[in-house]
């Protein structure tokens, strides 16, 4: 059952990890050759460092010389330094890079979808379905409608709003008529209000 299926991913999982291995060993050939850059660049300093501070001590010993010994002393140092000049320098070599193998590109294979299964889809028939008004659904959620809701205080007076304000503990310092019913809108039934009138 499913060979198929477990053959074609097999076969995915192999080419990917071949490809994975020669990326890896590119990888590794480019930080070798990244190393051995780093080397010369390092041994390129060095050198110049050596150059700037042997020209520095000849200019000087070149000044102490002719003072010492005069012109003939001078030019007995130039040649002392042209037949240290004309002596083959050693260079030490840098450490090998081992050249990797070249391996011939592979080139990555797509998964594969495999056969395709069709599923047929089922179709709801909606003849039946009556509309819901989304504002009786609302007002049967709440219990009771907006309008049931509504408060009178036209029989109350700003004393007896006052006052019933300050029953249910609402501060009425400084608040005017509109704002003392908006803070106690909440609080209140209209059985209240009309115990308070």
């Amino acid at each position: 059952m499913f060979a198929t299926f477990n053959t074609i991913t097999a076969k995915n999982i192999q080419v990917t990890e071949e490809l994975i291995s020669d990326l890896q060993a590119e990888l590794e050939a480019a930080r070798q050759q990244l190393a051995r850059f780093q080397q010369e660049e390092q041994a390129q300093l060095t050198a110049k460092a050596a150059a700037e501070s042997a020209l520095e001590a000849a200019a000087k010993a070149f000044k102490a010389v002719a003072i010492a010994y005069g012109e003939n002393g001078v030019e007995e140092f130039k040649n002392a330094l042209l037949a240290a000049s004309q002596e083959a320098p050693q260079v030490p070599a840098l450490p090998a890079v081992e050249e990797q193998p070249k391996t011939d590109e592979v080139e990555p294979t797509l998964p594969s979808e495999g056969p395709v299964v069709e599923v047929a889809a089922e179709v709801i028939d909606t003849t039946d379905v009556q509309p819901v008004d989304p504002t009786t659904e609302f007002i049967e959620e709440i219990g009771e409608s907006p309008a049931e809701n509504a408060l009178d205080f036209s029989k109350l007076s700003w004393k007896q709003l006052q006052k019933l304000a300050a029953s249910k503990g609402v501060s009425v310092k400084g608040k005017k008529k509109t704002d003392l019913l908006d803070a106690i809108a909440k609080l209140v039934t209209q059985s209240d209000i009309d115990q308070a009138a």
